[in-house]
């Protein structure tokens, strides 16, 4: 039977028009799905998209209010944590002095082991009621974000401030003057590029490091922390850099303090920093080994070597990962970027693989919507007695130097206009140690200028033509 034919029986009334009809519109439905794209809008998505709308909504205070009242409740725990720890540390001090001096050698062994067990005891205890805490907070603040969703949508009635709030705020003098984390600070503005000029904002700063993460809850109407909340979701993002060591499976010194910043603020959106680190470690060794082979040249050898597994189950000198926040004060993402004690020495080269880490972050950034990134100006965060005056002004030099490469490099990656076509300049910060001289500081913005420093445009003028 052609076609024809089936006009001419549905003219005549003889095929079932209607049964027709829906056997086309699910042969319709099963075509689409059987091409249509399987990618589905994940739970993170649906969340971020709920966060903007109220965030952009009459309930925005309201919002901030929350966020503010469950930083305070784990900032509360935080402090307690460490109170019973200060005692219990202080306690069994005075123990195995006094069992040193008085009590044989067997006995001090004993004591020894019952200290032990007794810090694990009270490490796994808080470890857990922390954890607990944590996951109830996010799944609090989930249920009342979609219910005042649902609020902001009907056009309902909004939680109504109490006056002592607007009697606080009117008094406090916090609210109004909010001093700096920079110690010092000077701002710059560059233009790179050979035909299309792009503009970029530079800033020298003098700040502890961790001073941009510490996010102080003296008044829960910081303005830092509506301008984060704003930004968190949005194409204009800041990024940290921040140098650790190679030692994934135990946390030390600059690492041990971010994670202790980070456990003190309430973590409504991303995983913990201490899962996403966990995370990495999982991960981090498979995936770089897996990386390696792909561009080394002696893939064969690698595998026969060491039996197909990686050579090492710890990150190399200049490998990086990165880690998402939404309760620090003035940074989204974090490059935590492995160095070690070679940065220190005054033979380093543009070729280090920290400054080759350094390059690749940049390029992360630009391609991640990181419009605001703050790195290591010195490739160290605190000094040492061998950085003198002069071994700071070369390093800085050679990071400046560097870092001008890398940004008209990364240029063809579309820096300096982001995804939704604002043209927002972007920001690179060049951090320097907060215990640095003025002399240094000052001799370094001497400096930037004329390591960024383009031509002048020739001007014609109409008197000069004639």
């Amino acid at each position: 039977m052609d076609g024809t034919d089936v006009i001419n029986q549905a003219l005549a009334s003889i095929i079932d028009t209607e049964l027709v009809a829906k056997q086309l519109e699910q042969a319709f439905k099963d075509e689409i799905l059987a091409n249509a794209s399987s990618e589905q809008v994940s739970d993170e998505e649906v969340m971020a998209d709920v966060y903007q709308r109220v965030l952009l909504s009459p309930a925005v205070e309201s919002l901030l209010t929350q966020e503010y009242e469950l930083s305070v409740q784990m900032q509360d725990l935080v402090d307690e944590q460490e109170r019973e720890w200060q005692y219990l540390t202080q306690r069994q001090t005075e123990e195995l002095c006094y069992a040193v001096d008085q009590l044989t050698e067997v006995e001090v062994n004993e004591i020894s082991v019952r200290h032990c067990e007794e810090r694990q005891i009270f490490e796994s205890g808080w470890e857990s009621r922390l954890v607990n805490v944590q996951e109830t907070q996010k799944l609090h603040f989930r249920e009342w974000l979609l219910g005042m969703a649902e609020i902001v949508e009907t056009g309902g009635q909004l939680p109504i401030r109490p006056e002592d709030d607007f009697e606080q705020v009117a008094s406090d003098p916090e609210n109004l003057d909010i001093p700096s984390v920079f110690r010092l600070e000077e701002s710059f503005t560059i233009q790179l590029g050979a035909q299309m000029k792009q503009s970029h904002n530079l800033r020298l700063i003098s700040a502890d490091v961790l001073d941009l993460c510490r996010l102080p809850l003296t008044s829960r109407n910081d303005p830092q922390r509506l301008q984060m909340a704003l930004s968190l979701y949005s194409s204009n993002q800041s990024g940290l850099v921040l140098l650790v060591d190679d030692r994934l499976s135990a946390y030390t010194g600059m690492e041990k303090e971010f994670l202790r910043i980070c456990r003190r603020g309430a973590e409504l959106h991303f995983p913990r920093a201490d899962l996403q680190l966990e995370n990495a470690r999982n991960t981090f060794s498979a995936n770089a080994f897996k990386w390696r082979q792909q561009i080394s040249n002696r893939r064969i050898n690698e595998l026969e070597s060491n039996g197909g597994q990686p050579k090492t189950k710890t990150p190399r000198l200049g490998d990086m990962y990165v880690s998402r926040h939404s309760n620090l004060a003035q940074v989204h993402v974090v490059f935590h970027l492995v160095s070690d004690d070679s940065v220190r020495s005054n033979e380093i080269n543009s070729r280090h693989p920290v400054l080759l880490g350094l390059r690749h972050i940049l390029r992360t950034a630009v391609v991640s919507d990181i419009t605001t990134l703050t790195i290591p100006l010195l490739l160290v965060h605190e000094l040492s007695e061998e950085m003198t005056v002069p071994w700071c002004l070369r390093r800085a030099e050679l990071v400046f130097k560097c870092v001008k490469g890398f940004m008209m490099e990364t240029a063809s990656y579309g820096a300096g206009v982001d995804s939704r076509g604002s043209g927002s300049s972007p920001t690179l910060q060049f951090l320097l140690p907060r215990d640095a001289a003025d002399e240094v500081f000052h001799a370094l913005a001497a400096m930037l200028p004329g390591v960024f420093r383009v031509s002048n445009p020739l001007v014609l003028r109409s008197d000069a033509v004639r």
